[in-house]
């Protein structure tokens, strides 16, 4: 069975996105990958790209690839010792999956569209 996608959080400043998540199940856990979107709204797999790879033990990435102004759309998948990789939208059809989307505002502080 494959792992559970990890619960993330995003932040920002000084014009960087900071992810932190928590994983279950981390005895087996092999790396991450960290998908990320531009496009407002995004929701489909063809909107996300792989930023990086994160190896097993660290809990934290800075995305310092961000420009003021733009829509940010992260999520996150696990990928196990047996290369399984936990449910995404980019190569499964799930409804359930945590997309959590940023906007990067002139002062690098983080705003969520919901508060715009």
């Amino acid at each position: 069975m494959p792992p559970t996608q990890p619960s993330i959080t995003v932040t920002s400043s000084n014009k960087n996105v900071s992810i932190t998540w928590t994983q279950k199940e981390i005895d087996k856990i092999e790396y991450y990958k960290i998908y990320r979107s531009t496009n407002q709204g995004a929701t489909a797999g063809e909107d996300f790209e792989i930023v990086t790879y994160i190896p097993a033990g660290q809990f934290s990435y800075i995305d310092y690839e961000v420009d003021y102004g733009f829509y940010y759309n992260y999520f996150m998948t696990a990928v196990d010792v047996y290369g399984q990789e936990s449910p995404n939208i980019v190569t499964d059809s799930v409804a359930s999956i945590s997309i959590k989307t940023v906007v990067v505002n002139k002062f690098g502080r983080l705003n969520y569209p919901e508060n715009l």
